[in-house]
């Protein structure tokens, strides 16, 4: 794993360091690790970085159940495989050409509708496989089936909610698909280990402290007397 440290950093600079690790790796012939990038936490192009070949971000300052979080979801995955170098994929299952544009099709389809209840059989029937299919594509490319898969990617997205909107917890809650607040609230926690309240709680803390100007203390000149 790559972790990059983007706080003063440019799109412009941050996308010629990415394809500088990109063209190392291929040329080594081995797979990429998985990109995050440090980003302060009222940035406006937090969300950018995905565009830049960066899997994922950690949020500054930290907080220690989100950078947990993030770095487990990012190191549980498989690695990018080089054209090259497919023998030396950590992941011991490899996801065919086939496997990989239903993936696509899936995840392309799930993202924009978080909020709806989307079954099973649905899913299925939408994307054109069935769901033994299905799940083990997702199994063998995100090492988790398609609904666990979902659930992270709406815990994320309740994540940014809570950093950067003023929508309340049960409006964010019904925006991830969950139109029990309390439910939300438990799927949550299970994920970053603090209700969603306290997660908001702590993120304006850490913008608040973000904020506040460095203080330098003057070096003082001592005479002799």
């Amino acid at each position: 794993m790559i972790i990059v440290d983007t706080l003063d950093l440019s799109i412009s600079t941050i996308k010629h360091t990415t394809q500088q690790l990109s063209q190392y790796f291929n040329a080594s012939s081995i797979p990429i690790p998985p990109i995050l990038a440090i980003v302060h936490t009222g940035s406006l192009f937090k969300h950018t970085i995905y565009k830049l070949g960066i899997q994922d971000y950690l949020s500054y300052p930290t907080i220690a159940e989100e950078l947990i979080y993030r770095v487990y979801q990012a190191s549980s995955k498989p690695f990018t495989i080089c054209h090259k170098a497919a023998q030396l994929c950590s992941n011991s299952v490899t996801t065919s050409e086939s496997e990989l544009k239903l993936i696509e099709r899936t995840t392309s389809f799930l993202i924009p509708r978080l909020t709806q209840d989307i079954t099973l059989k649905a899913l299925t029937k939408k994307v054109g496989t069935n769901r033994n299919k299905l799940n083990y594509a997702f199994k063998s490319y995100f090492g988790a089936t398609v609904f666990v898969w979902l659930r992270e990617q709406r815990m994320k997205k309740a994540a940014e909610l809570l950093e950067s909107s003023e929508l309340n917890i049960t409006q964010i809650s019904e925006q991830v698909g969950y139109p029990d607040s309390n439910n939300f609230s438990t799927a949550f926690k299970k994920v970053f280990h603090l209700s969603p309240l306290q997660y908001r709680i702590n993120q304006q803390q850490n913008m608040h402290e973000a904020k506040k100007p460095v203080r330098r203390l003057k070096a003082k000149r001592h005479l002799n007397t």
